[in-house]
């Protein structure tokens, strides 16, 4: 809601602090409030606060991006086609203009990351990877908003977001008209005749989710908002009378001081300069898409294999890095103490460091407290997972399934997905879950839950995994065939 994103700027203790003094102020976009001579509590304020900005903003409540007119292009993660290697080749425009982006070349195209963030996918892009809009005549403008929901690392070498050009040449900040990237120590956006120097908004290596945002209103204004937050404004300039050529996601060129590391779930584009009603109104649509779950993160893998003094446990979303990091919220049993924790991966997976070896044969039981995730919301509390050690060779294993271990299903025991127990996250699950799902068997075979597949269309998949793309694996499974006359 609009009110959390508004409190959420505004701490409460600070704020209730300076409530304390016999001249207060608090600042609210462009108001401020008098508090006189008396002291207002945490609920009186709270309630003091709703009030105030349900009168004064009442307007800005969160709707669809297509109720703000405008819009040109709208890029969501769950709207994409696939080519044969389960890469995006056509990430599909939802505002209804029709101006997708593509790419035929499996070998640029980026892949899709399942769960990312509040349970939405994303696209990643690395390397020369890069997708591309054919020329949109409405982005010829010079007066656009955008919107990009990403993670990245900011790192010493540029990396290309998102640029848009008037005329070829891509990369060269003389044929760019407006664009996002980012380079060790800053993350921001740049218009055309500006150099190439950004409004910078991030000053540091970042891992978690974001929400940036441009307004460029010709050559009176040029603004970026990180989460909110504004950077410094820089003079704007007029689009070059070309027009626009095309619009590139990712890598600017095959030059590496151009690629790109970078995780997209959104993207909106408006040809015209949105008010700061319009734009703080589509920031909370996003804010409450992807950051306002209630939810807890969940346990979803325990991975202990290979190493007896290392454990890689998975989450089914992002949880914060602080929290995955303190060694005292994870407890085994059998005396193993947790010595260390650390995030890894896409901050989903966490690696637990033991101070004494487990043993093959043992059953453990891992206990966890105080984990959030990345909007805050705690981890049920002493989610439990037993586990045993596997003694198997586990640097180059990609990917472990289990019938006994982790499976979901619906109410009638259909498969919805099996997790990944190789501590990868290389989840599978059933294209199509309002039919053919395989059914799971609690004691098939020695006491040991399996999976069932009957049927010619009866399937699970899996995304794409890119250590597969070898000519060298090894694969084990242990199967039952079923007989022709039960088809």
């Amino acid at each position: 809601m609009l009110i959390n994103l508004f409190i959420s700027q505004y701490p409460f203790d600070k704020t209730i602090l300076r409530c304390k003094r016999k001249y207060s102020l608090i600042f609210i976009g462009d108001k401020i409030i008098t508090l006189k001579g008396y002291f207002m509590d945490r609920r009186l304020f709270t309630a003091f606060l709703s009030l105030y900005l349900l009168t004064q903003y009442a307007s800005l409540s969160a709707t669809e991006p297509t109720e703000i007119s405008g819009l040109q292009v709208w890029l969501r993660a769950d709207n994409i086609e696939k080519d044969d290697n389960d890469r995006v080749n056509i990430w599909n425009d939802s505002s209804g203009k029709g101006n997708n982006f593509s790419q035929p070349s499996s070998l640029r195209q980026p892949t899709i990351i399942e769960d990312s963030i509040n349970r939405f996918p994303a696209i990643r892009f690395m390397g020369n990877d890069f997708i591309d809009s054919s020329s949109i005549s409405a982005l010829s403008s010079s007066k656009i908003t955008s919107f990009i929901v990403f993670k990245m690392k900011v790192t010493p070498i540029r990396q290309d977001v998102m640029t848009s050009d008037y005329r070829s040449g891509a990369g060269k900040a003389s044929d760019e008209l407006w664009g996002f990237h980012g380079q060790f120590p800053d993350f921001g956006a740049f218009t055309h005749k500006t150099d190439g120097k950004i409004i910078s908004v991030m000053k540091k290596s970042e891992r978690h989710w974001n929400i940036c945002s441009m307004v460029w209103n010709s050559s009176s204004g040029f603004n970026v908002w990180l989460d909110g937050v504004s950077g410094k404004s820089l003079s704007g300039a007029n689009a070059n009378p070309s027009g626009h050529l095309k619009t590139r996601i990712g890598a600017g060129t095959d030059d590496p001081k151009h690629f790109s590391r970078v995780d997209i779930s959104e993207i909106l584009i408006y040809n015209r300069a949105l008010s700061e009603a319009e734009r703080i109104n589509v920031e909370t649509y996003l804010q409450d898409k992807y950051f306002g779950d209630h939810e807890g993160p969940k346990l979803t893998a325990v991975a202990a294999m290979g190493d007896p003094k290392r454990i890689v446990i998975t989450f089914n979303e992002g949880v914060d890095e602080v929290e995955a990091g303190t060694a005292t919220n994870y407890i085994v049993d059998n005396g193993i103490k947790v010595s260390g924790s650390v995030l890894i991966g896409d901050e989903n997976r966490v690696e637990l460091a033991l101070s004494s070896p487990l043993q093959k044969g043992t059953k453990y039981l891992l206990k966890i407290n105080n984990i959030k995730d990345l909007a805050g919301n705690l981890i049920m509390e002493n989610t439990e997972a037993s586990f045993e050690f596997a003694d198997i060779p586990a640097d180059d294993l990609i990917l472990w399934l289990r019938g006994d271990s982790f499976v979901t299903t619906d109410d009638e025991g259909g498969v919805l997905s099996w997790e990944d127990q190789s501590g990868n996250s290389n989840r599978a699950t059933v294209p199509k879950p309002e039919k053919d799902k395989p059914l799971i068997s609690g004691s098939a075979l020695n006491g040991k839950a399996a999976i069932s597949f009957s049927g010619k269309k009866c399937a699970m998949k899996c995304a794409a995994i890119p250590e597969l793309d070898t000519d060298k694996i090894t694969w084990f499974i242990v199967l039952k065939t079923i007989s022709p006359d039960k088809n």
